[in-house]
Parts: structure tokens; C-alpha cells; sequence
């Protein structure tokens, strides 16, 4: 189980060594909780992230946890707060540790880029970033 690793003898020179070799490691927070009783601050994917050692979100078959992507992504968001940028960088790892070939993670990023783009294009329109003279900084500073 990969919760075990914090039990290993060297912890930190495996954690080191998984993000050296780039090797990612699958978070079920769900099933995690349900099955192990690992959550919250015990759960390794804190670990994980202070490390830097990659890991993408995941979800068990419907039947063992009566979950979905969707969910998990969120219970991440909720549990740990990261910062939008990191959560770009998992659901960007759900690509490139995919077991696509190397063109398909190509135009899959690719994909994503742009859905990316259009998605942070259209909440600076909605936060009127996206008139002429108006940036987050300068809607600050008009509020002060």
C-alpha cells in the first residue's frame, strides 16, 4: 500500500527517488479514507506534495467507493487547498502519466492547453480583467 511509505526506513530517499525517476503515484482519496482510514493530514499526498513527487487524482471502480473523478478532484480541492496552478499540475499529470503513446499525450496537452485558456479567458471577462487598462493589479489599487 502506498501509505506505507512513510514507514519505510528512508522515507525521504524513497520520495526522492520517485521524483527523480518521475514515477507518479495514484491518490484515491476516497477509497483511501474508506478502505485504509487515511485522510485528511495523515494522508500521504501531503507528502507528496512537499516532495514534489508527482501524483494525479483517481477514483476506484464505482462499486468499491461510489465515487467519481469529479468528486475526488473536489474532496483534493476541500481537504487540501492547493493553488489553482497546482491543480493544473495534477490534472496535467493525468496526461503525462497516462499510458498513451507520446503523440497522443501530444495533442491531449494540447487539448487541454486550450480548454485551459478559454476557461481563465472567460473568468478574466467575468472579473473585468478584460477591458482595455484593467488588470488585477490596477482593480486593486481603484479599491483602495
Amino acid at each position: 500500500m502506498v501509505w506505507i511509505i512513510a514507514h519505510e526506513t528512508d522515507p525521504d530517499e524513497l520520495l526522492e527517488v520517485l521524483k527523480e525517476r518521475k514515477v507518479a503515484i495514484e491518490v484515491t482519496l476516497t477509497s483511501n479514507a474508506f478502505i485504509l482510514g487515511v485522510k485528511n493530514e495523515a494522508h500521504p499526498v501531503q507528502m507528496y506534495r512537499y516532495h514534489n513527487v508527482p501524483f494525479v487524482i483517481s477514483t476506484d471502480d464505482p462499486g468499491v467507493s461510489r465515487s467519481s473523478l469529479s468528486n475526488e478532484y473536489l474532496l483534493f480541492m476541500v481537504r487540501y487547498r492547493p493553488s489553482y496552478d497546482e491543480l493544473k499540475k495534477v490534472a496535467y499529470n493525468s496526461i503525462r502519466y497516462s499510458f498513451l503513446s507520446e503523440s497522443e499525450k501530444v495533442e491531449e496537452i494540447k487539448s487541454l492547453d486550450k480548454r485551459y485558456a478559454n476557461f481563465e479567458a472567460r473568468i478574466a471577462k467575468m472579473a473585468g480583467y478584460g477591458r482595455a487598462g484593467s488588470s488585477p493589479g490596477a482593480r486593486r489599487s481603484r479599491g483602495r
